[in-house]
Formats: structure tokens, sequence, C-alpha cells
């Protein structure tokens, strides 16, 4: 990311989130009596600038707590406390992090990797029965955005613009045989990330054989164009907080390298439209 776009990001991100402690300290979201606010970041690895980020947002009215499977998290070296606690499958993984949350008075939970999202969810009112508010938004726009079929559903229930997909190599081959689409024809997993098991088929055959390849798989049509990025935020009750928007320069595997950020109005507007329909609750990151 080039420097100009990091420092808006950066100035971005200190921005939310200090409108997410107001939001939570004083609309009643969680109790507001609390003189001070904790913070539980999971997860937090080599994610340091997000601890610092926090820290300074929070100054002297909060304190930032760093929970990890691993004892040699980086990111250990900035937070005002840090637990280990057990990997995000473990049968206990829940109840220490509850536990942790109880004990030492935190208010926020925000989790940092993709996996715990699920797991977090399906355990959101044990937290809620003890006052402390999960950063995460809820369990069916998780699902929304974990499964990409669903997020192409998703964009054709609200009429917004989306490479046609198919989870069958018939449908596929139809549209192909109608002139709808075209090869190249791009396969890749429902749920995946970092364009692991992506394959750019030119004919039957290679379809056939990524589809058979890949895990939980589905099928699009490669579309050209210019890439962008959103950094979106929400607060508690999913209104809209901010719009951030950068056009990608360079991706490297599967994740922006270079960016730019960009103040278009149409894009900006459409950033917008996607926070009243995806019913967001804190930050998210959308390609489009």
């Amino acid at each position: 990311m080039s420097t100009d776009s990091f420092s808006g990001w950066k100035k971005s991100c200190e921005l939310r989130l200090t409108c997410r402690i107001i939001m939570t300290k004083y609309e009643g979201i969680i109790n507001a009596s609390d003189q001070t606010m904790n913070v539980l970041l999971t997860s937090v690895g080599r994610r340091g600038y997000l601890v610092r980020y926090f820290k300074d947002a929070l100054a002297a009215d909060g304190q930032v707590w760093g929970a990890d499977n691993s004892r040699y998290a980086p990111a250990f070296a900035y937070c005002d406390h840090r637990v280990i606690i057990p990997e995000i499958t473990h049968p206990d993984y829940l109840d220490h992090v509850l536990e942790l949350c109880r004990i030492n008075k935190i208010q926020i939970v925000i989790p940092l990797i993709d996996p715990e999202l699920d797991i977090l969810s399906a355990f959101r009112s044990e937290f809620e029965r003890h006052d402390i508010l999960l950063l995460l938004s809820p369990a069916q726009t998780i699902e929304t955005a974990s499964d990409k079929y669903q997020t192409w559903q998703f964009a054709r229930q609200h009429g917004i613009a989306a490479p046609q997909t198919f989870i069958t190599i018939a449908d596929a081959l139809s549209h192909i045989d109608s002139g709808t689409v075209q090869w190249p024809l791009l396969v890749k997993p429902r749920r995946g990330s970092a364009s692991m098991n992506l394959t750019y088929c030119a004919d039957k055959i290679q379809l056939e054989g990524a589809f058979e390849a890949c895990p939980t798989p589905m099928i699009q049509e490669v579309v050209k164009g210019a890439e962008y990025g959103y950094d979106l935020f929400a607060d508690a009750r999913s209104r809209p907080i901010s719009v951030y928007c950068k056009r990608k320069l360079a991706m490297r595997a599967g994740e922006t390298d270079k960016a730019v950020s960009t103040n278009n109005p149409e894009l900006i507007e459409f950033g917008k439209t996607l926070l009243e329909h995806l019913n967001l609750i804190g930050p998210a990151d959308v390609d489009v």
C-alpha cells in the first residue's frame, strides 16, 4: 500500500475506533457507568499495529488485552495484558474467552480472524448476558460473507451487478451454449481465502478437472476491470459510520499489496448502499 494510502487508512481506522468507543459507552449498549473500557482482541497474532491503534484511541480510559494460542504472538509485545487461550477448534475455547472477559471486566471482544466469527456468533447471547459486547455482525451477515455463492445471491437480491455464478457444471455449460457467458470460466471454493484452489478454465475438460479437485466448488464468469476495496464500518446498531474506498494496484496471495485511496462520489455512495443492506456491525473489508 502506498504511504499516502496507508496514512489515510490509519487515520480512518482511528476515527472509526473512536466513534465505536463513544457509541458503546454512551448509548447503553454496554454498562455506561464503567469508568474504563477494556477491549479483548482474540487471535492477535502479528497484528501489533491494531493493538497500537486501540491503545491510542483508548488512551487512559481503558486497556487492551490480547489473546492467542501461541505465547510467541508478536503482537503480545504491545498489549497491556496478554493471555494464552486454546485454539479456536478446542471444545473449551469459548469457555476460556468468556471466563477471561468476566474475571477481568472486559466489555468488548473483537475477533481478528474469519474462522472465529461463526464460533463466537453462536455464543453471542452468553456474552450479552454478562454485558459483554461482541463487535461482530449477525450470523446471517457472516454466512453471506463467508459463502461466496450466498454473496452472489445477496447481490442479485439487492440489484447489485455481480459475475454470473453457478454451482453445477451443467448450469455453467448451458450458459456457455446460450452465449450468456464465455470462456474462460473460474473455479473457486465457495468458502476460501488467499486465492487458494482458484483455477481458470478454457474449456470443458479443464472445467471438469478443476471442479472435481476443488473443495465445495462453484463456477464464475471472468470479468475484467479496475478492482476496488472498501473498509466499511457500522456501529452496534448497524448504522453507518464510515466508508473508505481504495483502488487496488497490485495483489499478492489474494490480498491487497498496493492501493491508493479514492474519493469517487459514486463509489462512496455504493459503499453506503452495501452498508445499508448488509446489516453490518463493526468493520468489514469488501472487494468490488
